[in-house]
C-alpha cells in the first residue's frame, strides 16, 4: 500500500482517507493553515495543498483578502505585545 501523503508511513486499512487521488492517515488529513482533522466534504486543494473550505476561501479568494488582512495585523500585534485596533 501507497504510504500516507503528509508522514509518508505505511497505512493501516482502519485508518485510511482517501481523497484527491491521494492517501492519508485520518489523523494527517488536515488544513494546510488552520490544522484542523478534515472531514469527506468541503475540503479544497490548492498549490497541492489540502484546506478546509473557509481557509482556502480566506487565503485564496480576493473578497476575503481585507479579512485575511485584518486578522493578520490582529495576531501580529498580539505576539508584539501590543493589543491595539
Amino acid at each position: 500500500m501507497d504510504p500516507c501523503h503528509t508522514c509518508n508511513k505505511d497505512i493501516l486499512i482502519e485508518e485510511l482517507t482517501f481523497a484527491f487521488d491521494r492517501k492519508w492517515h485520518r489523523s494527517c488529513f488536515r488544513c494546510a493553515f488552520c490544522k484542523e482533522i478534515l472531514d469527506y466534504e468541503g475540503p479544497v486543494v490548492e498549490s497541492d495543498k489540502v484546506y478546509c473550505e473557509l481557509c482556502h476561501d480566506i487565503l485564496y479568494k480576493p473578497e476575503y483578502y481585507g479579512y485575511m488582512q485584518m486578522m493578520f495585523d490582529l495576531c501580529s500585534s498580539i505576539w508584539k505585545g501590543t493589543y491595539h485596533l
